[in-house]
């Protein structure tokens, strides 16, 4: 079973949907939902982000409201 859900969705409308919908669904399920904080850059390829930046990122996420 799973603790905890990280998202790295776009920081857009849409992501922004996607995240509260998936939350939704999750509620009750005793499921961290988290975003991964600024850092990495808006509209990068997560394939190509740095190790550094994509460690900040989760070390600073942020919970899904």
């Amino acid at each position: 079973s799973f603790e905890e859900v990280v998202f790295a969705f776009r920081p857009s409308i849409e992501g922004e949907t996607t995240a509260l919908y998936i939350k939704r669904i999750l509620d009750g399920m005793n499921i961290r939902v988290t975003r991964l904080a600024s850092g990495v850059p808006i509209g990068a390829d997560m394939e190509y982000v740095d190790s550094l930046t994509l460690e900040r990122a989760l070390k600073d996420r942020k919970e899904v409201e």
